[in-house]
């Protein structure tokens, strides 16, 4: 929300997509929401949904913040709109805390699968971390050069400088976030 709330007082027009109504009645989202018809499953309804969002609203740059390339496909997203991935964790270390030599095995081949569809879809990813670009090399072998831009958590700080921010080589305009 924090990054929402930053980009709309830059005069970004922001609209969350989401995949399930959870939100609490004390919730009141911080720019326009929609709720994807049928949660995150990739069928053409919710790829129908979401060509007409961004075709309604003249959505140039969707952020995608949930998806492994489960909704989302180079092959109906059209060329103009750029995709940019956020990636939230460490799946490394997510990896280290499964019990078992098998276990951790089959998280990293997933691991493998979706991060190498996620940098197949993505024009950018973010991460809120150096250390995070290493871990996602780990997991994904293409060539990712220039993919990658990092950004500290907006939501874990209360004033992000202005002058990190536009040093960054994200060019957005009205957006769609995935959350």
């Amino acid at each position: 929300s924090q990054l929402a709330l930053f980009l709309k007082e830059k005069g970004h027009n922001i609209y969350f997509l989401c995949g399930l109504k959870t939100n609490g009645p004390d919730y009141t989202p911080v720019v326009r929401q929609f709720f994807l018809p049928n949660g995150f499953k990739g069928n053409s309804e919710n790829r129908e949904f979401i060509l007409k969002i961004i075709k309604e609203y003249s959505i140039s740059t969707i952020i995608n913040q949930t998806d492994f390339g489960l909704l989302f496909s180079r092959s109906y997203i059209p060329k103009n709109v750029k995709i940019i991935s956020v990636i939230h964790n460490s799946y490394k270390a997510m990896n280290m805390a499964k019990p078992s030599l098998y276990r951790k095995l089959r998280y990293r081949l997933a691991m493998s699968y979706f991060l190498t569809k996620v940098a197949i879809l993505s024009d950018k990813i973010v991460v809120f971390s150096d250390k995070f670009i290493s871990e996602y090399k780990y997991y994904c072998k293409l060539a990712l050069k220039n993919k990658f831009c990092v950004i500290p958590n907006f939501n874990s700080y209360d004033n992000i400088r202005e002058d990190f921010v536009k040093e960054k080589e994200l060019k957005i305009g009205d957006i769609v976030s995935i959350r």
